[in-house]
């Protein structure tokens, strides 16, 4: 079953579990977040993505979440908030983590060589003056390690990952890129070494390390490092790769990242991903100090590394970077069929989750329209007054509810959404990249006749009309010369 769009789930430290936290008088957010949905909806259909899964946190609360498509497309199962997703290079946050935990446990510094944690590592230095290959190197992608170790892992139709003792065997055989705190050199490599330190610090192994002390701690009991194959199968969604010249997606199989499961191995689902932000922002704030000090996780998530051009920033095991006017903590992963992103905006104490069964998406285009839309939104609201104000009366929500729906915009665009806003209407083409663009603020005149609104300006010349059947049911939208079918 979908949940609904409306669904409420609250976390907390012990539980999970349904409150009516969001004020059902916040117009500006409910808004913002009907048309995030459509659009969202839009953007799943349009793109052909199997399985979608977005959550929006604020501060401790899921305040939204909504899945679209099919988890398993051959058995008819419907993606939920509940449906497992492979989260690949998110989990690099989480060895990061762990790695932390060790170092604020004395048994090592980040600035030591990795060689000192792991005698193995001899790989033929690149450049002149090559200082040592250190622990923070790691985390910050600046080692000048090469991506990958040995071999074509990546491509089908096996997905043949190395096993940890292939991957430190084939040390000595690699050549790093450049020399060290050079330059960004994206690492799965790197991280799977951050994770063989953490094993060899602890003497677990990466995996039972990291459930032990990371995963349970966060309650996040569905998150794994392991692609179920049949105890959980029924609730982990099937990968698709790119899109094809035809419009389809082939089917990908199931796989196991092995020797760089700390680096790409885990699966996860929107609920422990809104969990691992509820915890972020908890820590951050010194309220929660369990799993990580409050200093070393605003340690991580501040800038450690810039590139010689100034375009790529890293913080310790996350993405820190300015996304228009904030700061963006996060990461993104893609593996054979799923992309993901978690993004935190640690300045508004909100967080946005994407999961999707396809190859070849960008997750971040989510990302930022739900920040476009979202986070003024909260702004908007954030007083009891604004709320009182953009709140409209319920006369007024009923008077407007028949418009709601899609439009056919043939052969201009895709479609056209019309959603209630407050007490007015907004109408969006559909599909687009962004969902600012071409937005249109529709305020009631008389009867079924609307005129747009930009930026406060009132155009009443700018008409849009809705037309009715003779049982009085809204069937299409005018504008000039444009009639558009109202589709559902």
């Amino acid at each position: 079953m979908r949940p609904s769009a409306h669904l409420l789930i609250c976390l907390t430290t012990l539980t999970l579990f349904c409150s009516n936290a969001r004020a059902e008088d916040d117009a500006a957010l409910d808004g913002a977040l009907a048309l995030f949905d459509r659009w969202v909806e839009a953007h799943q259909s349009y793109n052909a993505i199997p399985a979608l899964s977005v959550g929006v946190v604020r501060d401790q609360d899921l305040i939204w979440q909504k899945s679209w498509g099919l988890a398993n497309p051959a058995r008819k199962i419907s993606a939920n908030a509940e449906t497992l997703y492979s989260i690949c290079s998110l989990s690099k946050m989480f060895a990061g983590i762990a790695l932390m935990q060790q170092r604020d446990a004395g048994a090592l510094n980040l600035d030591d060589p990795v060689s000192a944690h792991l005698p193995e590592f001899k790989p033929r230095q690149t450049g002149q003056h090559a200082g040592p290959l250190t622990v923070r190197g790691l985390l910050t992608h600046s080692s000048g390690l090469p991506r990958e170790t040995l071999g074509a892992y990546w491509s089908p139709p096996d997905f043949d990952f190395p096993d940890r003792e292939t991957l430190l065997a084939a040390l000595s055989k690699q050549r790093t890129l450049d020399a060290p705190d050079r330059h960004f050199h994206y690492s799965n490599l790197g991280i799977a070494l951050a994770g063989e330190i953490v094993a060899r610090k602890s003497g677990e192994t990466y995996r039972d390390y990291l459930e032990a002390n990371v995963l349970q701690p966060l309650e996040m009991t569905e998150t794994r490092l392991e692609f179920p194959r049949r105890a959980r199968s029924s609730v982990m969604a099937v990968g698709h790769g790119a899109r094809r010249r035809d419009g389809t997606r082939p089917v990908m199989p199931a796989f196991d990242t092995e020797g760089i499961e700390a680096a790409a191995g885990l699966t996860s689902n929107l609920i422990d991903l809104a969990r691992f932000a509820v915890w972020n922002f908890r820590t951050l704030d010194g309220v929660d100090n369990k799993i990580l000090d409050t200093a070393t996780l605003r340690d991580m998530q501040r800038v450690h590394w810039v590139d010689p051009d100034w375009r790529t920033t890293w913080g310790l095991a996350f993405e820190v970077r300015k996304s228009g006017e904030d700061t963006l903590v996060g990461h993104e992963g893609a593996c054979p069929g799923f992309a993901s992103s978690l993004a935190l905006f640690p300045e508004h104490k909100v967080a946005v989750i994407v999961l999707a069964s396809a190859s070849g998406i960008n997750p971040n285009v989510i990302v930022e329209n739900a920040q476009k839309l979202v986070l003024p939104a909260l702004a908007q609201t954030a007083s009891e007054a604004a709320r009182h104000r953009n709140r409209p009366a319920d006369a007024e929500r009923r008077r407007l509810e028949p418009y709601v729906g899609r439009y056919d915009a043939q052969p201009w665009a895709g479609e056209v959404a019309v959603i209630r806003h407050g007490a007015e209407l907004r109408l969006m083409w559909l599909p687009s990249d962004d969902v600012t663009a071409g937005l249109v603020t529709l305020r009631h005149l008389k009867d079924d006749i609307f005129f747009r609104v930009d930026n406060e300006r009132e155009i009443r010349g700018d008409r849009f009309t809705f037309l009715r059947d003779e049982n009085g049911e809204v069937i299409a939208l005018t504008n000039h010369a444009l009639r558009l079918p109202r589709m559902r």
